[in-house]
């Protein structure tokens, strides 16, 4: 039973040192890297009703594919902070609206991420909480999708 408690001590300590460790990488290089990112995406072409296809099938009827957001987009990805920031921008760019998962070593940096990403949207008057961080373990994440998905 003492072994048993020391295991566990020993494995909650090595998370914290891990969480750390991930927490750490985001240093100033990444951060210039990220805005670099966001920069090469503000370059691109707005992707939102931009006509993809189309045919004309008979005089003035014309079928058209246009580019529209999807809605409310769920992303569970892994413990690198800088994820977070390429995510949502991919996010926002689209018109979308998303619900965010990281792993739970980064949940401090994508806490704040998040915090900075919403006061930046409020200023340009996007819609409010458009991007939205959960800090659930991906256990529990992975009951509740399951429940709902056996409910429906």
């Amino acid at each position: 039973r003492e072994a048993k408690i020391i295991v566990m001590e020993a494995r909650e300590e090595a998370n914290e040192i891990i969480k750390d460790l991930i927490e750490i990488k985001i240093n100033e290089n990444k951060i210039n890297d990220l805005i670099t990112g966001l920069n090469d995406l503000i370059k691109l072409d707005d992707p939102v009703n931009k006509t993809l296809w189309q045919k004309e099938l008979d005089e003035d009827l014309i079928l058209k594919k246009i580019a529209t957001p999807i809605g409310v987009i769920g992303v569970i990805f892994e413990a690198r902070p800088d994820c977070f920031i390429q995510i949502a921008s991919l996010i926002i760019k689209s018109g979308n609206c998303a619900i965010l998962k990281g792993g739970s070593e980064a949940n401090n940096t994508n806490t704040l991420f998040a915090k900075l990403v919403n006061e930046a949207l409020d200023e340009i008057n996007y819609p409010k909480n458009a991007i939205n961080f959960i800090e659930i373990s991906s256990r529990l994440l992975n009951k509740f999708v399951l429940l709902t998905f056996v409910s429906s």
